[in-house]
């Protein structure tokens, strides 16, 4: 995949949709690094820079006020996901949506109580590009991997989780990438609030010899 692609875009139906949410989602690499920049690797993965920060939330409303009403974000049109959320943007025109909230059963995780602290958020996104090369890098690996298709836009995911249990969401413009698109089969997708991390089985000795590095990997 070439790192000229074009930017992603994922712009949602505008049936229903509130008009002073915005519209389309905002493009989330508006601030991409120069498209002159090739892998490091040569196989066409990258990432291009940070796509959103997601939390998970107990009371939708208030967090909607402290982050609109406080901080100063809107609310942009987010995709049925199926559960209560919300896509929180900077406040300028086209700016990107950077903190997505959720609530309901997925915030709770087959928990008694939403997660507070640290524990509340969910995910880091990363925006890239190359979707099918990460995949081969997360086999390569050893690594367990989800697939998604947010819906209603051409948005492209890859979950993943480092050695620490953090959650990896890789977003991609689909238009751009070649290729099959996201596995949606009962085994392989991605769904909200189940964890797939397993710390005993996760493959450290693997990741430590992609990297050049003999050793037993400990915590």
């Amino acid at each position: 995949m070439s790192p000229h692609a074009p930017p992603l875009r994922g712009s949602l139906p505008p049936e229903g949709a509130d008009p002073a949410w915005g519209g389309p989602a905002p493009d989330p690499y508006a601030h991409a690094p120069p498209t002159q920049i090739s892998p490091p690797s040569g196989d066409g993965a990258l990432t291009l820079g940070l796509f959103h920060l997601a939390i998970k939330t107990d009371d939708l409303d208030l967090t909607r006020a402290f982050w609109c009403g406080v901080i100063g974000l809107r609310e942009v049109a987010r995709p049925d996901f199926g559960y209560p959320g919300a896509w929180l943007a900077c406040p300028q025109p086209g700016g990107q949506a950077i903190v997505h909230v959720y609530a309901g059963g997925p915030a709770l995780g087959g928990l008694d109580c939403v997660p507070s602290g640290s524990g509340a958020i969910d995910h880091l996104s990363l925006a890239c590009v190359g979707y099918h090369a990460y995949r081969a890098r997360f086999a390569a690996a050893h690594l367990e991997w989800r697939e998604f298709l947010v819906p209603g836009t051409t948005l492209w995911q890859l979950f993943a989780y480092d050695p620490s249990g953090v959650q990896l969401e890789l977003t991609f413009e689909g238009a751009a990438e070649t290729g099959l698109p996201p596995d949606m089969s009962e085994d392989r997708v991605y769904r909200a609030g189940h964890s797939f991390f397993h710390p005993p089985t996760y493959p450290r000795q693997p990741l430590l010899s992609l990297h050049g590095v003999n050793r037993h990997a400990t915590l």
